[in-house]
């Protein structure tokens, strides 16, 4: 902190701590100025990023400084471009729903748009700019997979990572997938653990795994526990180490599933039928 009082244009974000202090955010000039409430400056901090907003502890002497980084997404400059942008409340949901578009298709078609806008409500009612700020991203934007499969780099013969690692011991018992998991018809997944749910919320936990490894909502993955006929057999069900042991293998399993889902459906990596 120091220097002497700057200029600036613009001020960003104004807030009066409970000293009375002016706190002024100057973006321009990579700065937070502070003077007092006539207006007599005190210090400032210098060589900040994009200082955006500054928060106050009400409890202790802290102040938290919010920057922001320089670069924008396509989607963003097309919504300044087109002016799609309003009073702000609405926009973010906009922006998330748009961005999940164009990573799924690249180039959407005018019905691809609205389906994925749909759902999201925009009180200033501007949707005609937003639709074409989603156009103008997507011709900015190269045609590419949502994902791309990168085949693992050999161990090397010595040094940090040389051995692999061992895989967790249920998976060793039961190697095959299909002991694991099966992909449905319908998208859905069904998983096997050996584990019993009781009490200690494996249930949730294990399902939170999967569908994390396949990219999925949790809604489109069930759970068979400690199946007899059809699970596979971890042996005793011990409390929290259920997570531990059934979660290690299932993680790898559903890894494992997703690869190759990815290898034969790289635009969507949609699990459906047998692997």
């Amino acid at each position: 902190m120091g220097g002497s009082a700057g200029q600036f244009s613009l001020s960003h974000c104004v807030r009066i701590d409970r000293y009375e202090r002016v706190w002024v955010c100057d973006r321009e000039n990579r700065r937070i100025q502070i003077e007092d409430l006539e207006g007599n400056f005190l210090t400032q901090w210098q060589d900040l990023a994009k200082p955006d907003t500054i928060y106050f502890d009400p409890h202790e002497d802290v102040v938290y400084i919010a920057e922001l980084e320089r670069q924008i997404s396509p989607l963003q400059e097309a919504f300044v471009k087109e002016q799609a942008i309003q009073c702000g409340y609405c926009v973010v949901g906009m922006l998330m729903a748009g961005s999940a578009l164009l990573n799924q298709n690249p180039s959407p078609s005018l019905a691809d748009i609205h389906a994925a806008l749909q759902r999201n409500l925009y009180r200033c009612g501007v949707y005609p700019r937003i639709v074409r700020a989603v156009q103008r991203a997507a011709r900015q934007i190269p045609g590419r997979p949502v994902y791309e499969v990168i085949a693992p780099k050999e161990p090397s013969a010595s040094g940090p990572g040389s051995s692999p690692r061992p895989l967790p011991q249920s998976l060793q018992r039961h190697p095959d997938l299909d002991d694991w998991m099966r992909c449905q018809d319908d998208g859905t997944v069904d998983f096997f653990t050996g584990k019993v749910e009781l009490g200690q919320g494996i249930v949730t936990a294990l399902s939170q795994v999967v569908a994390e490894e396949l990219d999925m909502h949790m809604d489109q993955v069930r759970i068979h526990t400690a199946d007899t006929a059809r699970s596979p057999d971890e042996g005793a069900t011990a409390g929290s180490l259920s997570l531990e042991v059934s979660g290690g293998a299932l993680r790898q399993a559903a890894a494992e599933v997703h690869h190759h889902v990815l290898l034969l459906e790289p635009r969507n990596g949609t699990c459906r039928g047998k692997i």
